[in-house]
């Protein structure tokens, strides 16, 4: 029986979630999950209190989620998946099937069989397990049409996050096009900064008993599987219709 991932449904008591970020400053790690001990109504707002583990069932802590958005930003302070078994899933006719977050179901494996053998190469399989490469070709392509960098330099900028994108460019002086093509990079920087993040602790499932050697395999996951990602990208970018 497979699970499907519910992007930020409402929650109960009970429930299984799987995180995506958190604002809280003794924040849990993303991909972390977790299941849901209460439901409170604080200021007007959700909150779920939660007990989190990592994959292995080592607890983490216990921290809620706020199911509130940001008057200032517009954007949730925090998200989570709700994880529901494909048989519950059919029968709750209260789950909105738009909620279903698109990157689970962009790359499917009948998707990646239409591939031919040339345009489809091992590493686009292996990398399609664990990260939403349709999302990642966007945000790739985005930040070449700004203009801000040679794309042959761009795989730190899968994992730099918004901040030093934006400290790093804070005086570019660009056109309006180029613009509108760097303000989504950095509107989406820290997703797929997340999304990185995310998949190398799913690649290192099994070293969280030793912090300092898990944490040095997650940081090198990442760096590796950013250069990876990027030269994908670069090699399919002209073959294949599935990367355009």
């Amino acid at each position: 029986m497979g699970i499907k991932r519910i992007l930020n449904a409402p929650l109960q008591k009970g429930d299984r979630v799987e995180l995506i970020k958190m604002t809280d400053p003794y924040k849990i790690p993303p991909t972390m999950v977790g299941t849901v001990k209460g439901v409170v109504d604080a200021f007007g707002s959700k909150m779920y209190k939660i007990d989190w583990y990592t994959k292995s069932g080592k607890k983490v802590g216990s921290l809620p989620l706020i199911d509130e958005i940001d008057p200032d930003t517009g954007k949730r302070l925090d998200s989570w998946f709700k994880l529901v078994d494909d048989e519950e899933n059919k029968k709750d006719e209260n789950i909105p099937i738009d909620n279903i977050e698109e990157g689970f179901i962009v790359l499917t494996k009948k998707d990646i069989l239409k591939e031919s053998k040339a345009n489809t190469p091992q590493k686009f399989v292996d990398l399609a397990k664990y990260y939403n490469l349709g999302k990642i070709h966007k945000y790739l392509e985005e930040l070449r049409k700004s203009g801000v960098i040679n794309m042959w330099g761009a795989s730190p900028y899968l994992w730099m996050g918004k901040e030093r994108i934006e400290h790093k460019h804070h005086y570019d002086d660009l056109s309006d096009e180029n613009q509108e093509s760097f303000d989504y990079v950095l509107d989406n920087a820290e997703d797929i900064k997340n999304m990185l993040i995310s998949g190398a602790m799913k690649k290192n499932e099994g070293n969280e008993d030793d912090d300092v050697y898990y944490l040095k395999k997650v940081g090198r996951t990442v760096e590796n599987d950013s250069k990876e990602l990027h030269q994908i990208w670069m090699k399919m970018k002209s073959g294949s219709k599935f990367m355009k």
